[in-house]
């Protein structure tokens, strides 16, 4: 077959095998609906698979005289080249679950644009067997186009289906209404919309006003750090669960894998690898940990429609300010050079989402533009933080404190605290991964810290909510031991330098972390 007809048949094949995958993901939700267990259609659709690609095998294989791969030929595969059934089985479990949530236009666009993003970063790296490739101006522009038609898909159904519910005089549910659930009958308000700008503007009209009506119902009459308020976004855990997904993948790849990330980080700059850079980069491990519990405990909680309460607010917010702090490092380092575009996209991809929607998702539950309600939050959080009610309460008073003045400290002198911390501080790299470290030590640790005291004070640290903060505030403290005490033993492995003064007594901060967290997570309605 010459090779311009090979082409147009693949492309074909190519364009069928997605309709079928738009297809699949209809097909084994209703298997999943109508067995009522909805890991049954994964087991299903994967040994049904398993028996076509069987057949295929046996047909491709021996009817035309080959022979079956040998064993000594299946050594020579590298260890990721086994994972494919499992990234298969993991598309085919989140099609089953989220599918009737999201709907088919949502769930396939988010596919789509995930797939063409990292298969950009795959060709830029030459990774799992892609051959190495320049990255043009003209791909990435696609992506973000990508990335921009996606949002604007997820806008329009949510702007639609609730001018819908509007203009008919009921309230929203809380979350978005997915797009599969839109009705487009004769007379419906979606339709009407879509006939003529009159009734576009009428339906957006009664949008705001209902959004002004309940903004003033709903305002919050007691507020923590952030605000207490109606939160809509229930039916949106699926963003909470791939945050935490993301952050906790980014978490291992960033702890296993130091050098490997520098080079996409850094790039060329990242060679030779310094000493730091193994440390430095498994504590900000620590942090992503931490974000991926935060995201984690959110995703209970809007599926439990309490995202409006004011611990959880305070959750969001930190979680936000998370994002925005470590994107903000990234981009000053790569307007200065100092940190490559890829690098930027892959931590963009999870970092921005998190800043973007948890601001959303405060704003809406703190009063919207309103400062207000967010200023007499902070007042009341800050005055709580005083409020001891006993040793327990008084240690994560000090905590919260000492998480807030180190972060700011790694944030604004980077070197001076490297040197206080290390002994030792070359280059770039390490200020950069000082400072992302600095920005979980100053939003996230004290709002877990803070979080946990109002338990204590409220005698609920058998919660599930302070006991996930005490195990993510636990395992922080075991990965800075893990990362400073070598470095304390044998030095930072630069025989000019030696660990610096505030490195042991920065060791029995994070002992004291690890000791507290765990008892108050084995302590259950218990106090010590």
């Amino acid at each position: 077959m010459a090779r311009g007809a090979l082409f147009a048949v693949g492309v074909i094949l190519a364009a069928l095998a997605g309709i079928g995958l738009a297809f699949q993901t209809g097909v084994n939700t209703t298997l999943g609906r109508a067995a009522g267990n909805k890991p049954f259609a994964a087991v299903i659709s994967f040994s049904v698979g398993t028996a076509a690609s069987l057949i295929y095998f046996l047909l491709d294989t021996y009817p035309r005289g080959r022979h079956a791969p040998s064993l000594s030929k299946l050594k020579e595969v590298p260890g990721w080249g086994w994972i494919g059934g499992v990234l298969g089985a993991f598309y085919v479990v989140v099609t089953v679950i989220f599918a009737p949530t999201l709907g088919a236009g949502t769930l396939t666009a988010v596919f789509v644009t995930a797939q063409l993003i990292m298969s950009v970063l795959l060709d830029y790296w030459g990774l799992v067997g892609f051959q190495k490739k320049t990255l043009p101006w003209v791909r990435i522009l696609g992506a973000v186009l990508m990335i921009i038609g996606r949002s604007m898909q997820t806008m329009s159904t949510t702007v639609f289906s609730q001018a819908r519910l509007a203009s008919s005089g009921a309230k929203p549910a809380s979350g978005m209404l997915p797009f599969s659930r839109l009705q487009f009958t004769k007379g419906s308000p979606v339709k009407s919309v879509s006939k003529s700008l009159q009734s576009k503007v009428a339906a957006r009209r009664s949008l705001v006003t209902y959004a002004r009506q309940t903004r003033t119902e709903t305002r919050p009459t007691k507020t923590g750090f952030g605000g207490e308020g109606d939160e809509r976004g229930r039916g949106n855990s699926f963003i909470y669960t791939a945050l935490a997904i993301s952050y906790f993948a980014k978490a291992a790849l960033t702890a296993s894998a130091p050098h490997t990330l520098a080079d996409i980080w850094f790039g060329t700059a990242a060679l030779p690898h310094d000493p730091l850079h193994e440390p430095l980069f498994r504590l900000a491990a620590t942090g992503f940990l931490a974000a991926g519990t935060f995201a984690w405990i959110l995703k209970g909680e809007a599926e439990e429609g309490d995202l409006g309460s004011a611990s959880n607010q305070r959750l969001n917010l930190a979680l936000a300010l998370f994002g925005a702090a470590a994107i903000g490092v990234d981009t000053l380092a790569f307007a200065s050079g100092n940190f490559t575009l890829p690098g930027l996209l892959l931590n963009a991809s999870v970092l921005g989402t998190s800043a973007v929607y948890g601001l959303q998702v405060y704003s809406r539950g703190a009063g919207g533009r309103d400062p207000g309600p967010a200023a007499e939050g902070a007042a009341g959080g800050l005055s709580n933080l005083f409020k001891i009610s006993g040793l327990n309460s008084g240690l994560h008073t000090v905590l919260t404190l000492n998480f807030i003045l180190a972060g700011v400290a790694y944030l604004v002198a980077p070197d001076a605290s490297l040197n206080a911390v290390f002994g030792y501080s070359k280059g770039t790299e390490a200020t950069i991964l000082w400072r992302l470290i600095g920005g979980a030590l100053v939003t996230l640790l004290p709002t877990a810290a803070f979080t946990v005291k109002e338990a204590v004070d409220n005698g609920a640290l058998a919660n599930p909510k302070p006991r996930t903060l005490n195990f993510a505030l636990a395992a922080a403290g075991i990965g800075h031991i893990a990362a400073l005490w070598p470095i304390y033993t044998i030095g930072a492995g630069i025989s000019e330098s030696q660990p610096g003064p505030l490195l042991l007594p920065l060791l029995g901060i994070w002992a004291t972390v690890t000791a507290v967290s765990g008892l108050n997570f084995f302590a259950g309605k218990k106090d010590f």
